[in-house]
This record gives structure tokens, sequence and C-alpha cells, in this order.
């Protein structure tokens, strides 16, 4: 009803009003209309107690921030309680106004019963005492839009009533209320479409909220109506007192978040040992505003809850586990001042351990893309290398992946490994050549050996360079070489009869094809091989087989 904390007397008088409200909409005795001048005087006692308990809270924030020297954000947040307080009062001076409206609109007072000078509250006359007492249409029809017949005052009150509810969750959500607090401003003055019992009811299906609340009401009853809105806004400004005093430490600590937490003794734990841990309740309050620093350093607070995080490091002197430790601090607001809560915590850092893996034995080939894979026990997801050293190059891939390219004179290369700009640690690697090819003759798809003579008419050979399978294996696209350029010499009895060139493994036999005899043999001179490496870059290679001899 009101959205703050009500009292037992007011809750009875609620129940009340919903009670009366029902059995005016049975057109019941005159009786009934009684009931409800009862029913608007405990109203009306009810928000004189609620109003004063209100201005009881205001000064006792402003003793609260007085004694606690007048802190500029405590200051501020006393500014706003005055601000509420002054749109409350106002309000609550206007509804009074409707109250006298509704009065005159239904014939006024009794005679002898009218005040020659408004009184402080507003009044005009005792109220006990009115003309339209059964009137049952005029504040109905003073109130309802025009389109149900009225004429519309509701909708300037509807407007009014609005504008103060945005305004106190506006206050609320500047000075970092929570969902909590802000969800329970909400609307005053809802159509039929937005009530949750209205909503249900065919009989007032499109109903706004004038018709609802002042169709067929008679004056008192319209009255009381009035004075339920004036508790419903002295409910909103009382429950946002209670959360603004928790900004000046007025109020005792309420630990209103409330979680399971658990602590593990450590996240990861290997196959077949215990998995160990402690299980505890872990309170916040959400109206809180508590200061929360890590080694003297503000942290971000977020729903009471402040993240500390920085980067571990490790001395480095050695590979054990070293202690290390912070200090945490929460500093809240008390009805006592401010109150620092703080904690030594301890924690080991672990140097970690460069683990290197490869397809292939961990030496590096010269000139060529090493592929190996960089990993770090420990740092689990936040693991992100970044890669450098000297004596090669170094091609990053995702996760720790990573192809290293031996300079074509270094002797050994040394890598080293960072995370999150810390490093980690340096690791060696001996560099070897590349192993040379073997040189060999095909005809068509047969090698040719010098076991096996190959026919006298024979056209064509193809002299191909074939990588070490070992090293082709680990780095295929390292292990591609070709026969540059070379020489053939037709032999006869051991004179040289013709010479033939060729270039890129291709030797063309033709010309001598018709001249070759059995016994004669073929000397291959193998003048160059080069290599194609993962770039696609081609280079001269010294290594290789200078002759071959085929027989025929």
């Amino acid at each position: 009803m009101s959205g703050g904390k009500e009292t037992a007397r007011q809750k009875m008088i609620g129940m009340m009003y919903l009670v009366l409200t029902a059995l005016l909409a049975l057109n019941v005795s005159s009786t009934v209309i009684e009931k409800f001048i009862f029913l608007n005087d405990s109203l009306e006692r009810a928000n004189r107690e609620a109003e004063d308990r209100n201005v009881q809270i205001l000064e006792a924030m402003r003793e609260s921030v007085k004694e606690k020297g007048s802190k500029t954000e405590d200051v501020a947040v006393i500014k706003d309680a005055d601000e509420v307080r002054g749109k409350t009062i106002d309000l609550i001076r206007r509804l009074e106004d409707y109250k006298e409206e509704f009065i005159e609109e239904t014939k006024g007072y009794e005679e002898g019963y009218e005040f020659n000078e408004p009184n402080s509250k507003g009044r005009k006359g005792n109220r006990h005492h009115i003309i339209g007492k059964t009137d049952y249409d005029g504040v109905g029809h003073y109130m309802m839009a025009e389109e149900e017949g009225g004429q519309g005052h509701g909708i300037a009150l509807k407007a009014i009533l609005g504008e103060y509810t945005e305004y106190i969750k506006g206050v609320m959500a500047s000075n970092e209320a929570p969902e909590g607090v802000l969800e329970h401003f909400q609307s005053l003055t809802p159509d039929a479409i937005d009530d949750p019992i209205y909503s249900e009811d065919p009989n007032q299906e499109g109903k706004k909220w004038s018709q609802l609340a002042f169709e067929y009401s008679p004056t008192h009853a319209g009255l009381a109506t009035l004075s339920e809105l004036q508790a419903s806004v002295l409910g909103f400004e009382t429950r946002g007192l209670d959360f603004l005093k928790t900004r000046t430490g007025l109020t005792e600590i309420v630990f209103d978040e409330i979680k399971a937490m658990v602590n593990p003794v450590a996240k990861y734990v290997v196959s077949g040992s215990k998995y160990e841990a402690e299980m505890f309740i872990a309170a916040s309050a959400s109206a809180a505003k508590p200061i929360m620093k890590y080694n003297g350093q503000d942290l971000a607070v977020v729903n009471g809850v402040g993240k500390v995080e920085f980067t571990a490091r490790h001395s480095g002197g050695n590979s054990g586990a070293e202690k290390k430790s912070f200090t945490a601090d929460i500093t809240v607001a008390t009805a006592g001042g401010d109150t620092t809560f703080s904690s030594v915590i301890e924690y080991y850092v672990v140097k970690p351990a460069i683990v290197i893996s490869s397809n292939t034995a961990v030496s590096l080939y010269r000139n060529c893309a090493n592929e190996v894979r960089v990993s770090v026990p420990g740092l689990s997801g936040n693991y992100n290398p970044t890669f450098g050293g000297s004596g090669a190059q170094f091609i990053s891939g995702t996760g720790g992946e990573l192809n290293i390219v031996p300079k074509s004179n270094a002797r050994k290369v040394v890598l080293s490994v960072s995370n999150a700009g810390q490093k980690i640690g340096n690791k060696e690697f001996s560099v070897k050549g590349i192993p040379a090819p073997t040189i060999q003759a095909k005809r068509g798809n047969t090698v040719v050996t010098p076991a096996q003579p190959i026919p006298t008419g024979t056209t064509a050979l193809r002299i191909e360079a074939v990588a070490d399978s070992d090293f082709a294996e680990g780095h295929q696209a390292d292990a591609r070489f070709v026969v540059t350029s070379g020489e053939a010499s037709l032999l006869s009895g051991g004179i040289v009869r013709k010479k033939i060139p060729f270039r890129n493994g291709q030797l063309d036999l033709r010309s001598i094809a018709s001249n070759v005899r059995k016994g004669d043999a073929l000397v291959i001179e193998i003048k160059s091989v080069a290599r194609r490496n993962f770039q696609n870059q081609t280079e001269n290679f010294p290594k290789f087989a200078k002759f071959l001899s085929i027989n025929y």
C-alpha cells in the first residue's frame, strides 16, 4: 500500500479501507459511510505519526553527520534528504487541497461547522459535518476523465503522483541504491490494465485509475482514498530516508545479501587425491557503501563486493613456492562512526616451469620452421604468452604454439617466454644443419639403380633430390628439394662420347638414344640443388652427392 514500513495500525486501516470499498460497491446502508469517516480519521492520525517519525529520522541524520565532522559526501546526502522532505510536504498539502475541493464540489460544510480561516492543516471546516455526506456522484464526476463523464481532475493528480514517484527513484538511484530498493517505488495510480487485481477482473477492463478509485464514491470515501494516498507518499519518504541514512552511518549494518561460499584448498586436484574445501555463509549489506582497499589502494565495489586482482610475481631466486601476503581493509559507516575491518591475506607464488613439446626431437634445424608448443603448467586460463629471444625468428601462433626459425649462422637459440608482461624464463636449444638429400634418377615412376641397367632406347630421366625421411616427417614444408642444374656424360669404353646439360632435374636423352650400346654408362654430375622453405622462398643448398652413375 504505502511502499514503506507500515505499523500494525496502518496495516489494519488499509484492510478496513479495502473492505469498506467492497461494501460500498454493493450500495450498503449509510452506516458504512460513517465507517469511512472513522477510517479517514484513523488514516489521518497514522499519517501524522508517520510524518513525525520521518522528521525525527531526518534530524537524527543531521546529528550523525555533524558528529562525524560534516564530511562533504554526507552533507550531500542530507541535502537530498531535505529536498525529499520538502517535496513530500508539498505533495501532502496538495492532497489536502484535493480533499477541500471534494467537499466544495459536494456543496461544502454544514452550516455552523465552517472555519472563518483555514487552519494549519489546510482544513476549512469540520469534516465530520459536510453536506455531501451521501453524495455518490460528486467526487467521481470531479476526478474521472471527460471521456468517462467527469471533469478530468484525476489526470492532473495522477501526473503529480507519478512525478513524485520518479523523483524519489531518481534520488535513490543517484545515491547508488540497489535494485532491491528501487523496485519498491511502484506507481501509486495504476490503471486497470496495470493493476495486478483489476487486470484479472473483466468488469474493470479498460478503466482508468481515476474511475477505479473514485467512481460512485461518497465524499468521505473520496477523502479516505486521498488519505490512503498520503500514507503511500509518506511510506515512500520513509523508505527513501531509511536508505539515505545508511549513507550517513546512522543505521546498523543489515546483511541482506547472503550466499553459500566454498573455499577449496586447491581448484586443481590430481586424480586419486582428495578434494578439500571449507563451506560457509558469506553476507553483504546491499544498502551499505563500503570502502575497500588492497595494500592501501582503492578497489571498485559493485553490489557490496570488491574484486582484488593483481599479477603475482616470483622473485626468481629459487624454484620453490614463495610465501607472500597483502592487507585487505573494508571500511563501513556505523552509528559510532567509520569502522575499518582489516585482515592480512597470505598466498604462495610458485615459479612456473616452461614445458616444450614437439612432434620431433627438440633440437632445431637451421633456416627451417621448427614447430613447438610452449606450455607453463599452473597458469591455466591466465596463460597468454609472448615470445622473444636470440638466434632466431619467433613466429607466434595461438595458445602457446610457436615456430622457431634459427638464423643461418646460429649455433644455439635462446627462447624467452613472458606472460602478461612478466618474464617466465628462458629455454635454450641446439641448432643443427639440414641433412643432405639423396640424389636419385627415375625412369617414369621407377627408381634407377646401378644393379639394374636401363634400356638403350631410353629418351628421358628425372633426376631428383629426396629429403631425409626423418627430417621430412617433422618439416614437410621445409623439405622440398630440386636439382636445378647438372650435366650427363655418355661413356663408351671409358671414353666420353657426348655431354648433355640439363636443368630442373629434367634430363633429355633423345640426342644419344640411337647411338647407345649395351655396356655404355651414363655419368651424371649434379652441379646445384635448391630448397624451397615454409615461406616458399628458394635457397641454394650446398650439401648433396655430386655424381650418379647409370649403366645401359
